[in-house]
């Protein structure tokens, strides 16, 4: 079985990624998890203060950034690339 990467497309979800990624590491539990890839689609909450303190406690989440909003479609075309 290969390695899995999961991409969650995110904008101004700074209340809820800290209870996804709780979901996504408990269902990943059986799969060969690599990577969490979490694209932040230009975020204007704390989502980003959010992904870092995760980052520091989960070395399999990536964090990748728009630095302008490009909707949830470009978002997942990011991050698939990434992985």
């Amino acid at each position: 079985m290969q390695n899995v990467s999961i991409v969650v497309p995110v904008h101004n979800e700074a209340d809820n990624i800290g209870t996804l990624l709780a979901e996504i590491l408990e269902t990943g539990a059986a799969y060969p998890l690599h990577e969490i890839i979490f694209v932040d689609d230009a975020s204007t909450d704390h989502t980003q203060e959010v992904l870092s303190a995760l980052q520091a406690e989960e070395p399999r989440l990536v964090i990748v950034t728009h630095p302008h909003v490009g909707g949830q479609s470009a978002a997942i075309h990011r991050g698939v690339l990434r992985a």
